[in-house]
Parts: C-alpha cells; sequence; structure tokens
C-alpha cells in the first residue's frame, strides 16, 4: 500500500482504486505530486518539474533561482516566506515566526496509533492499514509538524493528522493549525484543470444539509462553523469536484473532518489555476499556548477521491463509518424500532399516558420506548432543572426504575433523553456553582433557551457531569439514551484559566477546543461505563452530526423536522458523507408539528425506514385502519432492517432537482435491492415514466416485486440503462417500494 522509490524521495500511497503520490523535493520540502484514479508506482511517470517563477514572485533558495515556493505544490505549507497562498499554520516563539519546514525524518509503519483526547478513525483489526509519517523542523524556532498519512485500503481513504511540537525552551504560541492542506495542481490544460466547484452542506435548524455546489473561480472560498459546534448552518464535509460531476460518473477529492467544535474547510484558487484545499480548527476562534516540550494535535481529516461520481465517493465514506469509526459493538448491530413520546406529549404526560403510548407501540410492533425532556426535577417547561437530574415523582411516583420495569413488562426495550452538557440558571447545579457555567466575567451571561452551557473545560465539572449521568442511566437500566444539546456558545469563557489580559490572552481563545476536548472525554467516560447502551447524539436536530461524535454514539437524529417531504431533501443530503444506519428518522403525526403539511402514512413510513425508523406521535389516536397499517409497515421493516441499515445505498433521483426522489438498497451480493421512489406533487397526463437504477449487478435477472407481489423480470443493465417502470396513481405525496430479487 505504501511504496518507496527514487531513493526514499518519493512515496506512493496505494489503496484499491486511488493513488497519494508525495515527494521530498531538492531533498527538503514535503511537496504534492499526485492525488487520483491509481497508477503504476513507476519512480519515473513521477517526476516533479515546477512552474518557472514570474518576474515579481520570491525565490527561496539562493543557490537556484529558477524556482519559488508558490509554484510548488506543499503539503504542509508555511506563510510569511515566499509562498502567497493560504498557510497550513501560524506560530511564534520568542516573538520569532516559524518560516521553514523541512523534512527531518519519516517513517512507515503497520496500523496507526490512537489520537489522544480526539476522536480518529480505528483500525478495528483490519490488516490494510499503514500508516506513513514525516516530521518537518524549523531549527530556529523549535518548531515541528509531524504529518500523519493512515491508509485504509478497502475504504479507498486516508486519514491524515498534524501533531505540533515545541522542542525548545520558551513557549510556543499557535495562532493557526490546520489538520490537513492538499494543492492540487491537475494534469491537462484549460477548462481541464481550472473549472472546478466546492460541493458542500447548509441549511439551518430543520433544514440540514442541502446540496450547494458553487464555482471556485478566483480567491478564496470558505465554509466554517463558529458556533462552538459543527453546526446546522454547514457541516465539516465538502468535495471538490468537476462541473459535469454527477451522482454517477466524474470526479470528486472529497474531505471530512473528524471534529465536533469550530472549524473551517477553505477552496483556494491561485493565479495559475491551481487549487489549495486546507481544513482543521477555525483559526478566528482558536489560539494556543504550547509550553516547551509539550505537543499539541489536531484533530484527525479523511480525505477520499472518486472518479466514479458522488455515489464512488459516498461508497468510500459510508465503508469508512461503517468499519473504522463507529463503536465495533455497534457497526454491524440492528437498530430497533422505537417510539418517543416528545411530539405526542411535550412536557405534559404522567406514567400512565406513557404506558399508554407503550402497550398501544408494543401491540403495532415496536421494539424501543423513549423517555423526552420532562421527566427530571420541576420540568414543565423549558426553564428549569437542567443538571439536576433528579426523578419529577409527582409524574413518576415509583421513579424511572419502576416506569423502566413496566415498560420492560410490555415486551420493550427502555429509553431516556439527557442533555447533560447543560444548566438552567433556575436548578440547585447553579445555584450551588454559579462559576461552572462558560461565561466572562463582567459580562452578561447569555441565556439563551434559559440554559447555559457547562465548563467542560474543568476536571471537576466533567467528573460531575459523568457521575449523575452514569448514576441515572444505570438506576434504570436504559438501553437507549437521546443525548441531546440545545445551544450554541456565546460568551465562552472559563474562570478557571487565566484572565484575558494582553500577554495571556490566548488562553481564552483555547476555551471551544478544551470544550471539545472535554466534551469526548465525558462521551468516552459515559459510554464505556455503559457499553451495551445504544446512545444516540442529538444537537437541536443535526446541528453536531460529525464524524467525531459518530466515534461514541452509532446514530444520530438527523433533524428535529419530521416531515416527510422536508426530510427527504434532509436524509438526501445526509447521504453524501454518512450510512443511512447512523439516521434517525421518525414517522411523526399530521398536521406536521414543523410544516403543518399533510402527508399520506405510506410516504412518512417509507421515508423514515430509509434508515433506522422510529415514530414520534400518540399511537392510541390511530384509527384501526391506520394502525394495522403501521403494524404491517414494522413487520415488513423488520424482515429487510439488514438490507435498509447495512447493505449499500444509492442516491437516484434529487429532491433538490424536482419533483421526485429516489434511492436504492442493495445486498452486498447484489441479489437483492430495495427501490424507495416519493414524488411531492401529482401530474395530470405526464406520460410514462421511469427510474434509472445503480448499482445492480448487470447479468443477474432480477423479480421486480411491489407489496409482495411480482410484477415483472428484468434484467440488471435492462433496470440500469432502461430504467424500471413507474405506475403512479394520482394524488399528491406518492411513494413506492419496489422489491428485487435475484431469479435463479
Amino acid at each position: 500500500m505504501i511504496y518507496i522509490l527514487n531513493s526514499d524521495s518519493l512515496f506512493h500511497l496505494a489503496t484499491r482504486r486511488t493513488s497519494y503520490v508525495l515527494g521530498i523535493y531538492k531533498k527538503r520540502w514535503l511537496s504534492h505530486y499526485y492525488w487520483g484514479l491509481g497508477i503504476e508506482p513507476d519512480s519515473h511517470a513521477m517526476e516533479f518539474v515546477p512552474a518557472e517563477p514570474s518576474a515579481y514572485e520570491v525565490t527561496d533558495d539562493n543557490t537556484d533561482k529558477s524556482f519559488s515556493l508558490n509554484r510548488v505544490p506543499l503539503e504542509y505549507p508555511y506563510g510569511l516566506a515566499g509562498d502567497f497562498r493560504s498557510p497550513a499554520f501560524e506560530a511564534f516563539s520568542a516573538g520569532r515566526a516559524v518560516l521553514d519546514l523541512s523534512v527531518a525524518s519519516w517513517r512507515v509503519y503497520a496500523g496507526r496509533p490512537e489520537l489522544p483526547g480526539l476522536p480518529c478513525a480505528c483500525v478495528n483489526g483490519a490488516a490494510d492499514v499503514q500508516t506513513l509519517e514525516f516530521t518537518l523542523a524549523d531549527s530556529l524556532t523549535s518548531f515541528e509538524a509531524i504529518l500523519s498519512y493512515s491508509v485504509f485500503e478497502e475504504a479507498d481513504l486516508i486519514a491524515r493528522n498534524t501533531t505540533i511540537r515545541n522542542t525548545g525552551s520558551s513557549p510556543l504560541d499557535i495562532l493557526s493549525a490546520y489538520s490537513f492542506s492538499v494543492d492540487l495542481q491537475l494534469p491537462g490544460s484549460g477548462a481541464d484543470r481550472e473549472n472546478l466547484e466546492l460541493l458542500s452542506l447548509h441549511g439551518a435548524w430543520a433544514r440540514e444539509r442541502s446540496i450547494v455546489r458553487q464555482a471556485v473561480k478566483a480567491g478564496r472560498v470558505e465554509i466554517e462553523s463558529v458556533r462552538g459546534i459543527s453546526g446546522h448552518f454547514t457541516s465539516p464535509n465538502c468535495a471538490v469536484v468537476r462541473p459535469d460531476t454527477t451522482e454517477r460518473s466524474g470526479e470528486a477529492w472529497a474531505f471530512a473532518l473528524v471534529y465536533s467544535g469550530d472549524w473551517r474547510i477553505a477552496c483556494e484558487r491561485n493565479e495559475e489555476g491551481n487549487y489549495r484545499i486546507q481544513g482543521g480548527l477555525n483559526p478566528s476562534t482558536f489560539a494556543w499556548c504550547l509550553e516547551p516540550g509539550g505537543s499539541f494535535v489536531c484533530p484527525e481529516a479523511l480525505l477520499t477521491y472518486s472518479n466514479e461520481g458522488l455515489s464512488g465517493m459516498s461508497r468510500n465514506f459510508h465503508t469508512m463509518v461503517l468499519k473504522h469509526i463507529l463503536p465495533v459493538a455497534w457497526a454491524s448491530r440492528p437498530r430497533p424500532i422505537l417510539i418517543n413520546n416528545w411530539e405526542a406529549t411535550y412536557f405534559n404526560f404522567d406514567e400512565e399516558k406513557l404506558l399508554s403510548i407503550a402497550k398501544k407501540a408494543k401491540e403495532l410492533g415496536v421494539e424501543l420506548f423513549v423517555v423526552d425532556d420532562g421527566w427530571f426535577g420541576k420540568r414543565n417547561d423549558d426553564s428549569t432543572s437542567l443538571g439536576d437530574w433528579t426523578i419529577d415523582e409527582a409524574k413518576l411516583p415509583g421513579g424511572l426504575s419502576a416506569l423502566a420495569d413496566k415498560v420492560r413488562g410490555l415486551g420493550l426495550l427502555f429509553g431516556l433523553w439527557v442533555e447533560p452538557e447543560m444548566v438552567s440558571p433556575d436548578s440547585d447545579l447553579y445555584r450551588a456553582h454559579p462559576d461552572w457555567c462558560l461565561h466572562m466575567e463582567g459580562r452578561p451571561r447569555s441565556e439563551s433557551r434559559n440554559q447555559l452551557i457547562l465548563d467542560l473545560t474543568r476536571e471537576e465539572v466533567r467528573d460531575e457531569i459523568v457521575r449523575r449521568i452514569v448514576s441515572v442511566l444505570s438506576i434504570c437500566r436504559a438501553d437507549y439514551v437521546k443525548w441531546d444539546m440545545n445551544r450554541p456558545f456565546s460568551h465562552a469563557g472559563s474562570a478557571l484559566l487565566p484572565p484575558n489580559d494582553f500577554y495571556r490572552r490566548m488562553y481564552q481563545k483555547e476555551i471551544r477546543h478544551r470544550y471539545a476536548l472535554g466534551l469526548y472525554d465525558i462521551m468516552r467516560r459515559i459510554t464505556r461505563a455503559l457499553p451495551d447502551v445504544l446512545f444516540e447524539g442529538c444537537a437541536g436536530g443535526g446541528g453536531r452530526m460529525d464524524m467525531g461524535v459518530l466515534q461514541y454514539m452509532p446514530q444520530y437524529w438527523t433533524s428535529d423536522n419530521t416531515d416527510a417531504f422536508a426530510r427527504l431533501a434532509i436524509q438526501y443530503g445526509t447521504s453524501l458523507f454518512f450510512p443511512p444506519v447512523v439516521m434517525g428518522n421518525h414517522v411523526s403525526a399530521v398536521p406536521n408539528h414543523q410544516t403543518l403539511r399533510s402527508t399520506p402514512i405510506k410516504a412518512r413510513s417509507l421515508v423514515a425506514m430509509s434508515g433506522n425508523l422510529g415514530y414520534e406521535l400518540d399511537p392510541t389516536r390511530f384509527s384501526d385502519e391506520e394502525s394495522q397499517e403501521i403494524k404491517s409497515a414494522n413487520a415488513w421493516y423488520k424482515a429487510h432492517r439488514e438490507l435498509i441499515q447495512f447493505g449499500r445505498f444509492l442516491r437516484l433521483a434529487s429532491p433538490f432537482e424536482g419533483n421526485y426522489s429516489s434511492w436504492i438498497f442493495v445486498s452486498g451480493d447484489k441479489r437483492k435491492a430495495l427501490v424507495f421512489w416519493f414524488r411531492v406533487l401529482s401530474k395530470v397526463n405526464h406520460g410514462r415514466e421511469s427510474i434509472l437504477l445503480n448499482g445492480l449487478e448487470e447479468n443477474i435477472l432480477y423479480v421486480v416485486a411491489i407489496d409482495g407481489k411480482p410484477v415483472r423480470e428484468l434484467s440488471g443493465s435492462e433496470l440500469m440503462r432502461r430504467g424500471l417502470p413507474l405506475s403512479p396513481s394520482r394524488g399528491d405525496g406518492e411513494a413506492l417500494c419496489f422489491e428485487l430479487s435475484a431469479k435463479d
């Protein structure tokens, strides 16, 4: 997988389909030579000659005036010298800027190490993972950067990480430090190499992860979060694509940060038409004072290339998540069908009401009952009790353990909602420890949503959170936990760190990353204390759905918006980087609580079935006909759950491009498939339509069935080239499911 060529000056990182080639240029600078479809490790094909510098560039090597760093594709570029593109970091030691990074050493080894304090891709027993590590050094400032490249061959993916070391005797002030930087110098000429687009995911609360493509014509395009979380507005994942890249064809160079705090990814095009893509911690809210002998570890980044369009890109990320990101215990474990009482009752419930919902849900085939917000303290609205986590015995006279026992007596698993990172000003915890929240001394405390954020940079705060949450979950023997986080950061400071004066100002800019490290600490400790519990992440819906959280919480509440038509776009965009098994999707009542729209129960069911099926409504209000339909749907889902949750997922028709949405789940041997198709608005006299399938075996003859009844037989080649004929009925919100099985 890792080939060393040209007398140890050329490094070829090979996955099953791709090649990533690095070189030590002039025995000094670590440079990027190639990243794309796999090539033979032939050193003669990889000779690198930079373009001649222009008359108004700086030549950095006084012994050779024929080149400038501004023309060299660097792997971890530094600024303030002859490279006028954006640097990957900025650091000072004793007033001296880091102005040089030369390769000091390198090594190759099997596997890859864990990152201290941070989530990262794990080997998980794979024998095909190797790591290449370079040490770059600036001797004048005692600054070292260790660049790590871990090759995951099966996933066609490379995990990159940067660690900064201070080898000197003075503190090192780090003002910015990205996890990765890639200089793309594409082959060809003209439009072949100069017309790239940045594909990213944008949105808002209840409208997460819409797909946006924008041309990078000149200068720099950035996406970022400064909210303390990875964010609803955009996601720490993106791709650089050609204008003609589609789902099924074309090139994509893609990136995902394994991080849950403030981040930035930028794509820059210079005067030559070359591209620099870099990402990691957001420099606008980050700085770090690194003491002598210390190390600072940047978050990990996942990089992949596809020449098979966005479907190929998604395949690589989905494989990576399932095999190397999710907790091993849940990577291939089927997820239960759940019901959550939130939209059924909000805060207004008692034990009798909860048990009536649970009993009816069990009759319909639900497997897990979840008690949402309102079970603790005096929590009859959102103004109180966060942080106390004491049982409200007025609602639950026997406590959580008695309720959990009664729910289990019905044959259901038991789950609970918590928000461990928050404290209400009206709570015993806040009255006892008002300094335990993030705040700036002398400034008003922003009580957004009637809550404050606990200061996870403090060890005693983390210890108390872990103690309280583990105690509650152990008492009720929870099988599932929904971990929520319902406000972004503001006025984020810590009473524990030095004041924000001129000389120690950087300490307060360490807050947000220190918070992320504290978050990972409590997640790690709580999930390890309760290894059999299924944790689902949430931050006002999908506000912190990223690769970092998924290492501790193997599924995520995709959005607070439960409207089926809105969810078509949300789930479609999410699937670019995340497999369906990590998406929590619920059937809700109509009119929908977010959009006030009414949609047919079949459409709501099939949208929610496209991942982890759940319900967020009061089933005791169902008619007999609705109850029977839900019962049948749950039985069907259980029969096909493994294929939906762990089969290959491919997108067929985009909700961002018209009136239709469609996707397909294909088994590993390609002998079974499920095709979901949705039409938002009915059309009259629109002619015969079909949907082009993808991912099938061309030479297999498939039996196509609807509602378990065979309707036709078609070959894989015909289904992928002529398409699957559609016969929808009239009416808005039409949804169809086709079952394909190979004919022996």
